[in-house]
Parts: C-alpha cells; structure tokens; sequence
C-alpha cells in the first residue's frame, strides 16, 4: 500500500524540474518572492485596510484606494503560486532523502494551498460586495480570517516535517531546521488558539510575535539554503 502511493506521488509531484539543482533554485525564488509579497498584501493592504468591527471604515478605506486594494489581491494569487511551486520543487530537493516524507510535506503544503485559495476566494467575493455597494462584505473578509487559519494549522505541521526533513539534509544548517520545527509549532499553536480560545486578543501580540521571529528566520534561512545549493552544485 505504501509503496503504490509513493510510485504515484512521485509521478504526481516530480513534473516541475529535472534534478534537485534546478529544483533548488526554484525553491529558493519561490521563498524570497512569497516574502516580500505577502509582507505587503497582507500587512500593507488587507490588514491595513480591513478594520475589524468597523464596516464603515473598511468600506471607505477600499474605496479610496481601490487600485491597491487590487493589487494586494493580485499579490495574494502569486503567493498562492508560489506555494504550489513549493510545494512540487522542494519535494525534487528533499526525495533523496525520504520519499515517503518529501511526499507528506509536498502534499500537506498542497492541502494548505488549496484551502489557501479557497480563503483568498473570499477577498475577491468581499471586495466585489464592496464595489457594489452591498452591506455583508464583512462577512467575507472573517470567513477569509477563520478559513486562513485552519489551514495554517495544516502549514504548521507541514513545517515540523520540512524542518525534520532538511535537519537530515547536508546542505540546511541545523539551526535553520530548528527554526522551522519551532515555527511550525508555533504556527499550529497560535491558529488553533485562534479558532477555539475567547480570549484570544490578550494573547495575540505575544503569539505573533513566537510566529514571526521562527518563521521569517527560518523562511529566510531555507531560501538562502536552497540557492546555495544551487550555486556550490553547479560548481561541481
């Protein structure tokens, strides 16, 4: 049984580079692009803009900046992308390694993706409300909110694998493992506790911050992981 799903994840995941080099480049750009990408739509545009309990402000703020409001959605479709592109490259990276575990990071950052898009779907339906002067876009902009959540709680364990994974590489620095097991906790954590717990707000700012600090380290450090390896092996 095992051993037929890992023939098929392997024909399923293994259409995106033809070795591990090439696959770390993509890996590498794919991670640094996400980045800097979801920093401003997410920071700079959604969060910016999209005021929780105050309907009249968020509608005003959408209105009168209309253009960036549009692009940070457009930027949210590439990060989505770049999630898929992850997804197949760094099982390319990884396969030598474990195939079985490649396969099971591959798929859950598919999994996160998907439930990923279908959140971002929810931007798009709130701002068409928006622009058509209707009153429940509030609606779609919390369901974007809950919809995110549960499937970071799925990216976190992605994570602690991923982390597991490069830890048994030689080209990840240890360090950089640890940071991405410790965010993938975190990330799993925080959302859950986002979900579930009322009291949520009194303990965001700390949670946040034991998201971001891993998580950017971590993110960062394995780009710059990946194209190392990229460049030491196309010395060779």
């Amino acid at each position: 049984m095992l051993s037929s799903r890992r023939s098929s994840s392997s024909s399923g995941l293994s259409g995106s580079s033809n070795s591990p080099r090439m696959a770390s480049l993509v890996s590498g750009i794919s991670l640094i692009l996400m980045f800097f990408v979801a920093m401003y739509s997410e920071m700079f545009v959604r969060v910016a803009m999209i005021q929780p309990n105050e309907k009249e402000t968020t509608r005003s703020n959408i209105i009168q900046n209309r253009i960036q409001f549009q692009s940070g959605l457009v930027g949210y479709l590439v990060i989505l992308a770049c999630d898929i592109i992850s997804a197949i490259s760094m099982y390319q990276v990884f396969k030598s390694i474990s195939v079985a575990l490649s396969w099971w990071v591959g798929c859950l950052r598919m999994i996160y993706s998907v439930i990923f898009g279908y959140a971002i779907l929810q931007l798009f339906k709130g701002y068409a409300v928006v622009m058509s002067d209707g009153k429940d876009f509030m609606d779609y902009f919390n369901s974007y909110e809950s919809i995110w959540a549960f499937g970071l709680m799925i990216f976190g364990v992605h994570l602690v694998l991923l982390g597991i994974l490069a830890r048994r590489s030689s080209f990840v620095a240890k360090w950089i493992s640890l940071m991405i097991v410790v965010a993938g906790v975190a990330y799993f954590l925080d959302n859950l506790l986002k979900l579930t717990y009322s009291n949520y707000e009194n303990v965001k700012t700390v949670l946040t911050l034991c998201v971001a600090i891993p998580g950017i380290v971590g993110e960062v450090g394995l780009a710059v992981a990946f194209l190392t390896f990229y460049r030491s092996s196309r010395k060779n």
